[in-house]
C-alpha cells in the first residue's frame, strides 16, 4: 500500500492514517480524497478493528477544509429565504 498523499501505519489491528498534503494545509482535494478513499478501501479488511485519521506531529490544521481552487467558478446568485 501506497498513497501520495497519506501515510498509513497498521499496528496490531489499529490502522492509523496521517494526512500527508502539507503544502496545501491538508485541503480536501479531489486528488487527496481519491487517496484517502483508496486507503480506507483497502483497509477495509476484518483484521483491522479501529482506523484512526490524524495530521503530522506539527502540523498547523488537521485540514483546510474543501480545496477553493476546485469549487465552481460563476456567477450564480444566493437566494435568502
Amino acid at each position: 500500500m501506497s498513497y501520495q498523499y497519506v501515510n498509513v501505519v497498521i499496528i496490531q489491528k489499529v490502522a492509523v492514517i496521517e494526512f500527508n498534503y502539507a503544502r496545501k494545509l491538508n485541503a480536501l482535494s479531489k486528488v487527496f480524497i481519491d487517496d484517502l478513499m483508496q486507503a480506507l478501501s483497502d483497509l477495509n479488511r476484518p483484521e483491522i478493528r479501529c482506523i484512526i485519521l490524524r495530521a503530522p506531529s506539527g502540523a498547523k490544521v488537521f485540514s483546510a477544509g474543501h480545496d477553493i481552487h476546485e469549487l465552481p467558478s460563476g456567477t450564480a446568485r444566493s437566494t435568502v429565504l
